[in-house]
Formats: structure tokens, C-alpha cells, sequence
């Protein structure tokens, strides 16, 4: 992989990691906001009306027995508003997810209850006509049954809320976590990528990039004398390469020097022959020039002789007729 890749891959792992850390932390964050919402929206509404169902109960049957003992008999109506009061509370208790059974058998039970608690009221009160013992012990066991309802539900949803609270604590503190572990992992990916980049890098170059460079420009000067210095184990990175090319080019400089005192030896050589020829070739181009003239003499003294010839056989010529005529 080259280095260029390597870079890349730093800012790339880091990316992943870190989607990956938020996707795990969006996740519990998700899981948190739930536990929140449910507690909102569910489990304290339970608990809170259960509270209020239990005041409210407590009210109707203190108002029964205000009326009764105070001989009111307005109170009886008041009593009946609170009574519509609770049953609409129960009505919205039962629209809270989850307690539409709930609501319906608290329902039953406060009209199972308040039927014969106000009966009695208005027996005692002279309201009506009846055995006000029987219907006393009606409506003390249907409040038993009543309030023992309404202290369990108020305990599961005391439980519940608690048991909610406690999860989106710890919804909480996962996120938390979450995201600190996401933050540790990613800077330790950071940290070992950011280490094994450094690390190629300097194998690859052997060195401070810095001193690397000022290797290169005394080499580039023509500087072949400076020391390079290299690590120990350092056999295939840029110092060791620009250190084998000093050593090739201080190699080929020697040879081209030998090579050129060579040259200037043998062109000293062919100096001199070349001298030696010139006077070699002077001195024959005087011979050569010292033959010519005995050649031109020697031709003169050929056409001396010519002349003389034919002068001397004109002569011949000239007494054979002579001869010729006078014999």
C-alpha cells in the first residue's frame, strides 16, 4: 500500500470507528429516550393517579361520614359530585397505555363500593328505608376490596416508576459510556494508525525527511564526499538508495577520470606521432623536391642531347650529300 493510501486510510478508519461508536450510541440512546418517554408518559401517570384514586376515595367515603355525622343532607349531593369526579379520573386512568383493565375493575369496584355507602348514608339520614347494618357491612368489605386495590396498583406503580427511573439511569450512563468508549477506541485507532503511518514513512525514507533532503541536494551539488548515516537493520529505504547511488556515481566519476587521463595519454601520443609524421613527411617532400629538380635537370640535359643529336645528323645528313655529289 502506498503511502498516499496509508494517509488516507487514517482519517477513513477513524471515520468508521467512529460511525460505528455513534450508531452503538444512537442505539442505547434510543433504547434511553424510550425508558424516559415510557416513565413519562406511562408510569408516573399511573403513580400519580393512583395517589389522587386514593384521596379521592378516601374523600367520598370522608364526606359520607361528615354527612351522616353531621346530619347534612346536602353533603350527599356534594359527595355525589365527587363520586362523578372520581369515576371520570378513572375514565382517564383507564386511557393511560396499558391500564384500560385496570381502570374498568377499579370502576367496578368504587360503584360496588359506593352504592351501598351511599345507601346507608341515606338510610342513617333518613334519606330512604332500609337495614343500615347490612348494607354497612356491604360496603365495608367492597372498600376493603377497594383500597387494597388501589394500594397495589399505587405499589406497582411505585415499582414500576423506581424500575423506570433506575433504566433510564442506566440508559443514561451507557450512552455515557458508550460514547467515552467510542472516544478511547477512536483515538487508539488514531494513535496506532498515526504510528504505523510514522513508521512506514520513516522505514521508507530511513530518516528525518529533513536530513534526507539535505542528502539529496549535497549529492544533487555534486557532493560525493558527505557520510550518510543509517539505522541499523536499514537496507531497502531512500537513504540507502541515495547512499549506493553516491557510491555508484563517486565509482563512475573515478572511472570516467581514469578513462580521461587515458584519452589525454593516448591524445598526447597521437600528438606526437602526428609531429613525427609531419617531419617525416617535410623531409620526404624535400626529397621528393630535390628529385623533381634532378628530374628537370635531366630532363634539360636529354633535350641537350636531343638537340645535339639532331644537329649532329643533320650534319651526317648534310656531308652524306655532299659526299654523294662529289663522288
Amino acid at each position: 500500500m502506498s503511502i498516499k493510501r496509508r494517509i488516507w486510510a487514517l482519517p477513513v478508519i477513524s471515520a468508521i470507528i467512529f460511525g460505528l461508536g455513534a450508531g452503538a450510541s444512537a442505539m442505547i440512546a434510543n433504547g434511553a429516550l424510550h425508558s424516559i418517554t415510557t416513565t413519562a408518559s406511562v408510569d408516573y401517570p399511573v403513580l400519580d393517579a393512583s395517589k389522587a384514586l386514593i384521596l379521592d376515595v378516601a374523600a367520598v367515603t370522608d364526606g359520607l361520614q361528615d354527612a351522616v355525622a353531621e346530619g347534612d343532607k346536602d353533603k350527599i349531593a356534594q359527595v355525589g359530585e365527587q363520586a362523578n369526579t372520581l369515576r371520570a379520573k378513572l375514565a382517564k386512568f383507564s386511557q393511560i397505555p396499558g391500564q384500560l383493565d385496570t381502570g374498568t375493575r377499579l370502576g367496578k369496584e368504587f360503584d360496588a363500593y359506593y352504592a351501598p355507602a351511599l345507601s346507608a348514608a341515606r338510610i342513617m339520614l333518613e334519606m330512604e328505608q332500609g337495614d343500615p347494618q347490612a348494607v354497612v357491612g356491604k360496603m365495608q368489605s367492597t372498600l376493603a376490596v377497594l383500597n387494597g386495590d388501589l394500594a397495589k396498583v399505587n405499589e406497582a406503580a411505585q415499582r414500576q416508576f423506581a424500575a423506570g427511573i433506575e433504566g433510564s439511569k442506566n440508559s443514561v450512563q451507557n450512552v455515557l459510556f458508550s460514547m467515552i468508549a467510542t472516544a478511547l477506541i477512536v483515538i487508539a485507532s488514531l494513535a496506532l494508525v498515526s504510528w504505523f503511518v510514522v513508521r512506514t514513512i520513516w522505514q521508507q525514507l530511513g530518516g528525518e525527511p529533513e536530513y534526507a533532503r539535505e542528502i539529496a541536494q549535497a549529492v544533487a551539488s555534486g557532493d560525493l564526499s558527505t557520510e550518510i548515516r543509517l539505522e541499523a537493520g536499514d537496507k531497502g529505504s531512500l537513504l540507502v538508495a541515495l547512499k549506493e547511488m553516491r557510491g555508484r556515481l563517486a565509482t563512475l566519476v573515478a572511472e570516467i577520470k581514469a578513462s580521461a587521463d587515458t584519452i589525454a595519454m593516448a591524445s598526447s601520443e597521437i600528438a606526437s606521432g602526428n609531429a613525427d609524421l609531419a617531419r617525416r613527411t617535410e623531409s620526404q617532400a624535400e626529397s621528393l623536391d630535390r628529385t623533381t629538380r634532378s628530374m628537370d635537370e635531366l630532363t634539360g640535359a636529354v633535350r641537350e642531347n636531343a638537340s645535339a643529336a639532331a644537329q649532329a645528323n643533320a650534319l651526317v645528313e648534310t656531308a652524306s650529300s655532299i659526299a654523294t655529289r662529289g663522288g
